[in-house]
């Protein structure tokens, strides 16, 4: 419905639905900041987590993403809260309270709309299941009920999504149409050819804004200076 506005930029139904998008956008941008300040005090010092955090705010990228309507934000703040209640997690004891509970679903809830956004967000939910079988790795039935609560979320939300993508396009993760696009890498790429490719990759991430074919690449003053100046 909103990329429709890319095709009929003329449609007042369609502007003014892409520009609440992109308000929503903006708001989860600035969750998506408070979420990285949580997960960067469980880790660090208020300093250092400030500068992480500044890091990650005025990262033009995501400035970017964060102005315009698309999933990268909502993918973004998601995945910071599965991070923030992995970690809370690793330091809390896992009884079987209701506030364990609580605490499980919300992150299984958080690894659901992730995935919803994003299927490159379900990394999360293995390494999720991989932290609780380590912690729990002796008691078994509290590893059960703990996996039974975190894993509800995301197979009452996210599970019948990519069932229905099988069952339809026979392609759950919708590799296929991803890797179709004409700026997708191929498959197949030697080691050292990604290798080579990472001293591009890298700054770009960082700096350049826009399409590949459209990006707008600054200088390496624009690169060394800010950071050097953080530091």
């Amino acid at each position: 419905y909103l990329l429709g506005a890319l095709q009929m930029p003329h449609n007042p139904e369609m502007q003014t639905a892409a520009t609440w998008a992109r308000y929503a956008s903006l708001l989860l941008g600035m969750l998506a900041v408070a979420a990285a300040w949580r997960v960067s005090r469980l880790l660090l010092p208020p300093g250092w987590a400030l500068f992480v955090v500044l890091i990650f705010a005025f990262n033009p990228v995501l400035m970017r993403g964060f102005a315009v309507a698309g999933n990268d934000s909502a993918a973004l703040v998601l995945g910071a809260l599965a991070v923030w209640g992995l970690l809370r997690m690793i330091s809390a004891p896992l009884y079987r309270t209701p506030r364990t509970a609580r605490r499980l679903l919300l992150v299984g809830l958080a690894l659901a709309l992730g995935a919803l956004s994003k299927a490159s967000l379900l990394v999360f939910a293995v390494a999720a299941v991989m932290l609780l079988a380590v912690r729990l790795y002796d008691d078994r039935r509290r590893l059960l009920w703990a996996l039974a609560l975190l894993l509800l979320p995301v197979l009452l939300l996210a599970a019948p999504w990519y069932g229905w993508n099988a069952i339809q396009h026979g392609d759950p993760f919708g590799t296929n149409p991803h890797l179709e696009m004409p700026w997708a890498f191929v498959p197949a790429r030697p080691v050292w050819e990604a290798l080579r490719a990472e001293f591009s990759i890298l700054p770009s991430i960082w700096l350049d804004i826009g399409l590949p074919h459209q990006a707008i690449a600054p200088g390496l003053w624009a690169r060394a200076v800010p950071l050097t100046a953080a530091l």
